[in-house]
Parts: C-alpha cells; sequence; structure tokens
C-alpha cells in the first residue's frame, strides 16, 4: 500500500453546551496524491438522541492537476439501552471524482444509510445497510454495513468493516445458483 504522512489539528469549542469541532489536516500517499482538508462539526444532544452537522472542504493534488471537493455531512443516533443505538447518516459531496484505481479509498464520495449498534462495553456490531456513489461505475451501489468492533481501550477500538467482502459473497452465491447445471459432454 501507499505510506500515509498525516499533519492535523482540532480545535473544540463548547458555547451554551453546543460542541463544535473544526479540523485541517494533509494526507501525502507517497507517490500518488496529496489530501487537504478541513471541516467544521457541531453536535447537539437532547435526551437519548444526537444530532451532528458538518462542512467540509477537500483538495486532492495528484499528477493531473488539483481538484477542490465541497461537502456536507449529518447524523442522527438514538440509544434505545446502553446495548442498543440507531444511526442514520448521510454525506453530500459536490463532485465524486475518480483519479485512479490506488486513490480510490481515499476519496470522499456521496453516501447515505442506517445501521444498528448491538454489544457490550468490550464487543459491539453494526448491522444496517448503505448506498454510495461508486465512482468507477458512475452510479450509487447499496452495500450491507457488517462492522465487529472490538474495544481495546477506553480511546481505542477496532472496527472490521465486512460489508463489501459480505457482498461479494452473497453475489458469488447467488450468480451460482442462477446458472443452470449443465452435465459434461460425453466424447
Amino acid at each position: 500500500g501507499n505510506a500515509a504522512l498525516l499533519d492535523s489539528s482540532t480545535y473544540k469549542y463548547k458555547p451554551l453546551n453546543l460542541p463544535f469541532a473544526i479540523s485541517s489536516s494533509t494526507r501525502s500517499y507517497i507517490g500518488l496524491m496529496d489530501v487537504r482538508s478541513v471541516s467544521g462539526n457541531v453536535q447537539y444532544q437532547l435526551g437519548r438522541m444526537t444530532l451532528m452537522g458538518g462542512l467540509s472542504a477537500n483538495r486532492y493534488l495528484y499528477y493531473r492537476g488539483a481538484l477542490s471537493q465541497y461537502g456536507v455531512s449529518g447524523q442522527l443516533s438514538y440509544n434505545f439501552s446502553p446495548y442498543t443505538s440507531m444511526t442514520l447518516f448521510a454525506d453530500y459531496y459536490s463532485v465524486n471524482p475518480f483519479i485512479s484505481m490506488a486513490a480510490y479509498p481515499y476519496i470522499h464520495t456521496t453516501r447515505y444509510g442506517g445501521y444498528m449498534t448491538v454489544g457490550g462495553n468490550r464487543f459491539f456490531m453494526n448491522l444496517g445497510v448503505e448506498r454510495r456513489y461508486n465512482t468507477i461505475n458512475r452510479q450509487m451501489e447499496t452495500v450491507p454495513i457488517v462492522t465487529p468492533v472490538f474495544k481495546v481501550s477506553k480511546k481505542l477500538a477496532i472496527g472490521l468493516p465486512f460489508g463489501d467482502f459480505a457482498k461479494y459473497l452473497f453475489m458469488d452465491a447467488a450468480e451460482k445458483r442462477q446458472r443452470p447445471m449443465m452435465p459434461p459432454k460425453r466424447r
């Protein structure tokens, strides 16, 4: 993979119990591109419900030049209990560029969806569905959200997203089912 160098800064401000954060970062993917980002986010909590909204700007500097991308995002979470919650999210970007296959995982694209979080203190699962823009096919695609998360400490949790893998396993199994079983030709 590409080595990534990261430089970032974050400023947090809490007026009237309305946390506001502004962050900026520069990521260098050596031999591929540089990404400069700035974002602002605000969060509001009302009982068991949390609302978040944000604005972002990304600048991709790559071999063909530079590309600017602007985005708006939102998230609504509701905690049913300490072990179960629901989250709805959406990210919209002004452009959804295809730069190269190597850059594909590092480019932000328009997406929306929802998932349920079920589990305990040390282990939980995110299960749901997401629609996202695929810059290769130039269309929206549906992908399941299947992410087991292991909480290592209070500040560190490791999540393993299996949604794409599950989608391709399911598609492969469905494709095999649809093929007619033909006996081999006799010679």
